[in-house]
């Protein structure tokens, strides 16, 4: 095994001397809340999920759609129909054959309406899954997806979608046994069933989660062990990393790039990221229920600017808003007051304040939530000194640990302002804009208009794609005018790689897995 792997890193890396059994060191952002790939709801688990799960389909360094667990697939001349051709001899981690069943069953399970998965929505142009998703349908044996043979996946959508086998490499099967026997323990090591490079051998919550390389994945990884280290503080991480504890960081200590810049220009990567930080309101209660213009007045109050330049260190793009530019045929909408300059904004902020209800005499009192990291606390600190300089609001801020967090902005009774950030699972305006969707499990502003959810249905349905992203335009433009949120800043992914790590490449949504590297002899 240890010759093939060396003979496959030779391939994959010529010139690239490998280290025998190999352990990569990552530090992760945050805390994982679980890791069944059909529950989860951040970014940093799904990076942990595509060491342990594959898809249909996969997504390779640099971001192209490349095979997974299927080796080829074809589309109907409409577009509607899909078969994926699986690998022959697939097996889970623990020995067990692998079948086109698996996926029928973990598809089925994922749109089920008693789990409410909150991923499900990325399953919506499969046929009846939306009945399903939004609970008008029950049995999810209705969906369009079926198993004509062990080796052949069948999926039917309601209408074209040319980005599926990019959304199919975030929808990996789970293993029904383990589901059933095990329930919310099947994704502990224990009774850990995956079908990706690497199995789960061990996960301390809040210390480190180990992975080692699973013998049955149809092309074994170069490197033998991966070990995550969640780390909350990026400022502890970089000196973790400094100090050869860490190959790979999950983000930098904004502070410290021009450090970085110029001591690690080499080890300092940056790729695009589809998404977007904002500042959400919750409109199901006061002071944001029926009162856009106090909506209006926070968002032209905040300088993006001045957030980017000065607290990111440029490590970001100021969001003008919802969904960033640069997407082909995409005609991008913004927010009331762009283009103007930063005082304009700020006078149409005052004005909004006054018509909303408030002056310096009977100003607001607002509590602002975010999840615990440096960087949050500097850029939510920045934007209450914002909102007290033009305004005079008085904000008080309020830092959870991620999982509690999420708990506290899904249940709309406490929050008020809250910090979000959403990174698009693939490279489109529709995940984005699906956040102010009425009834989106990701709508935690509570944003209902039936204008916007009309253009946004009608846009995913449209035949062709020139109106497909007309459509997603104006629901954006919809969006904004309303104000149920502060779109802040544009996401730009930033780490350190260490030297003898080979094969990260920068690719769109940061996509890299474990397996795709290699740890150099050093």
């Amino acid at each position: 095994m240890r010759l093939r792997l060396l003979l496959l890193a030779a391939v994959l890396w010529p010139g690239v001397a490998a280290a025998a059994d190999a352990v990569l060191r990552r530090a992760i952002a945050a805390e994982p809340g679980t890791l069944d790939p059909q529950s989860g709801e951040s970014v940093y688990q799904l990076r942990i999920d595509a060491d342990l799960f594959e898809g249909l389909t996969a997504i390779a360094p640099g971001g192209a759609v490349v095979p997974g667990q299927a080796e080829s697939w074809a589309v109907s001349p409409d577009g509607l129909v899909w078969r994926f051709e699986l690998r022959p001899g697939l097996a889970w981690s623990n020995g067990d054959a692998l079948t086109a069943q698996a996926f029928v069953y973990s598809f089925r399970r994922l749109v089920d309406p008693a789990n409410a998965f909150r991923g499900a929505f990325l399953a919506e142009s499969i046929r009846n899954a939306k009945p399903l998703i939004g609970r008008k349908a029950a049995d999810p044996a209705v969906l369009g997806v079926a198993a004509p043979d062990p080796l052949t996946v069948e999926i039917t959508l309601d209408a074209p979608n040319s980005a599926l086998p990019e959304l199919l490499a975030l929808l990996p099967p789970v293993n029904r046994a383990a589901v059933e026997s095990a329930g919310r323990d099947a994704f502990k090591p224990e009774h850990f069933v995956g079908n990706g490079a690497y199995r789960l051998t061990e996960w301390r919550p809040h210390d480190r989660l180990v992975m080692e390389r699973n013998p049955h994945y149809h092309a074994p990884a170069a490197i033998g062990r991966v070990e995550y280290y969640p780390i909350e503080d990026q400022a502890e991480a970089y000196k973790r990393y400094r100090a050869g504890d860490l190959d790979l960081t999950d983000g930098v200590p904004e502070d410290q790039l021009d450090e970085i810049r110029r001591d690690l220009a080499g080890e300092y990567k940056t790729s695009p990221a589809f998404g977007l930080v904002y500042l959400g309101f919750n409109l199901s209660r006061a002071p944001f229920k029926d009162n856009p213009k106090l909506r209006a007045a926070l968002t032209l109050a905040i300088d993006r600017s001045a957030l980017v330049d000065k607290i990111l260190h440029g490590n970001a793009v100021p969001a003008d808003g919802w969904v960033p530019r640069g997407l082909d045929l995409y005609r991008n909408a913004a927010i009331l007051g762009a283009g103007t300059s930063q005082d304009a904004r700020e006078a149409a902020a005052r004005q909004a304040y006054a018509e909303a209800g408030y002056s310096a005499e009977h100003p607001l009192d607002l509590e602002l939530a975010y999840n615990t990291s440096d960087s949050n606390k500097r850029l939510m600190i920045a934007v209450a000194a914002m909102w007290q300089k033009v305004l005079g609001v008085r904000t008080s801020l309020r830092n959870m640990e991620l999982r509690a967090f999420l708990d506290l902005r899904q249940k709309h009774a406490e929050t008020e302002a809250f910090r979000a950030g959403f990174a698009a699972p693939y490279q489109d305006p529709l995940p984005l804009l699906e956040l102010l969707r009425s009834g989106s499990v990701y709508n935690d502003m509570v944003y209902a208009n039936p204008e916007f959810d009309a253009l946004l249905a009608k846009a995913a349905a449209a035949p062709d794609k020139p109106a497909r992203l007309a459509g997603l335009a104006a629901a954006e433009a919809i969006g904004l005018a309303d104000f149920p949120a502060a779109p802040l800043y544009f996401l730009v992914d930033a780490r350190l790689v260490k030297p003898y790590v080979a094969g990260w490449q920068p690719s769109p949504r940061d996509t890299f897995r474990s397996q795709d590297l290699l740890i150099a002899a050093h």
